[in-house]
């Protein structure tokens, strides 16, 4: 997650990448290994990373601002439950370097062990970002880890696409493909997780953002689907160096609801506390005003899981780049967004069966109003996520819904 800040390679035309998409998604159902894992999720997992110190202060924080998951040692275990959270376990023992010591490889055994059975534990926090070449000793961690507990997952968070070490004359979508796709078939995993952070500055301070951000999300959503896992977007809340700049709130709001758009079912934010020089949530130990805003989409977050958590990723349209003055959806497709507008329409429901949708506003800085029909639908319905309660949606004469939407944010919406 640190080392590893990647922006879109300059060669990459947007015909480019719609290539890319399109032979992705006839080559990612390769992978149809299920997980190993016994691990079952019950709830979208809302966390950071780059934790507080973990006593009950710090907890009690993450708490009232809706995570329901963080990284933190054995000791954060006991204090979890009185604030509701879930720990990934953060351990020394979970190091790469484990796998070349039997004598810590005993040890490690003994610690899960203590914290297998324990109901703060959710996950273990095995590595982050590994190369192909780390595979062999990290699957011995990880094998080590099922032989004694299968019931939680372990986490293993993976490269964006121009930190793997590519291979000569190969494409870096075609070979970041292979990657994840060897990943899934070693370690038959509970979860997909990656990064990609998007927003850049040049020298002068002008925004420069990546073109990769809807690869990933199209990458990762089909590798999970094949693979049967869900998967977390790992978030960009920092600004790390002077190479990136700090995000709006409305970015912030923008990347959480494509990511859900597009079956996410896990939400990380790099990074949450740390020195004033890292330019995360929290400085220094200060918390910077997107905290707030943090905290509230949290909130909507969790309001959605119970939702979201019942229905599978059916369909995503449009994919990268818009259409350059519309967003119609594909005419076999039940929802069709009409006119002008850049929208991101994620459709979910019960295996290709769709039943309901998100619509997401793919501007973070105007409001814009998509005006869509709903075909074969007896009454459009939309979530409340304020009162987790559905609303009835009425239409005009001809038909059509008008869904008005904020700067990068999303709506959703159940259909027949």
């Amino acid at each position: 997650m640190r080392s590893h800040i990647r922006r879109s390679h300059p060669a990459l035309s947007s015909l480019a990448v719609l290539l890319l998409l399109g032979i992705l998604a006839f080559s990612l159902y390769r992978v149809a290994r299920k997980s190993d894992s016994n691990w079952q999720q019950k709830d979208i997992l809302i966390t950071y990373c780059c934790s507080a110190p973990p006593d009950q202060a710090h907890l009690a924080t993450a708490a009232a601002e809706h995570f329901n998951m963080v990284p933190g040692p054995e000791s954060a275990l006991a204090l979890a439950p009185a604030h509701n959270l879930k720990i990934m376990l953060e351990d020394g023992l979970l190091n790469i370097a484990t796998a070349n010591s039997e004598e810590k490889l005993a040890e490690l055994d003994k610690l899960i062990e203590r914290v297998k059975n324990n109901p703060a534990l959710e996950a273990y926090y095995v590595f982050d970002e590994p190369q192909v070449s780390d595979f062999p000793q990290l699957l011995k961690i990880v094998s080590r880890i099922k032989k004694h507990d299968r019931n939680h997952f372990c986490f293993i968070n993976l490269l964006p696409v121009f930190g793997v070490r590519s291979k000569m004359n190969q494409d870096p979508c075609l070979n970041y493909r292979d990657y994840v796709e060897e990943y899934v078939r070693q370690f038959k995993p509970g979860l997909l997780s990656y990064d990609y952070y998007n927003f850049a500055r040049e020298s002068g301070g002008k925004p420069n953002d990546g073109q990769m951000y809807f690869v990933h999300l199209h990458l990762m959503r089909n590798l999970a689907r094949a693979a049967h896992v869900p998967f977390m977007n790992i978030i960009q809340a920092c600004h790390w160096d002077n190479t990136y700049r700090f995000p709006t709130a409305a970015e912030m709001r923008w990347q959480v609801y494509t990511s859900l758009a597009y079956g996410a079912r896990g939400i990380s934010y790099f990074l949450y506390w740390g020195p004033a020089k890292f330019g995360g949530l929290y400085r220094d130990g200060q918390a910077t005003p997107l905290v707030k805003d943090i905290a509230k989409l949290n909130r909507e977050i969790a309001a959605f899981s119970p939702v979201l958590m019942k229905v599978d990723s059916v369909a995503v349209y449009p994919l990268v780049p818009p259409p350059p003055s519309a967003a119609s959806t594909a005419g076999a497709c039940d929802v069709q967004v009409l006119g002008a507008g850049e929208f991101l329409l994620g459709l979910f429901g019960e295996g290709r069966k769709s039943n309901s949708f998100m619509i997401v506003n793919r501007r973070c800085d105007k409001v814009q109003t998509a005006v869509l029909t709903v075909q074969n639908a007896n009454q459009l319905l939309e979530f409340n996520r304020a009162t987790s309660a559905w609303t009835k949606v009425v239409s005009d004469s001809a038909g059509h819904f008008s869904i008005t939407l904020q700067p990068g944010d999303g709506r959703f919406f159940r259909y027949r």
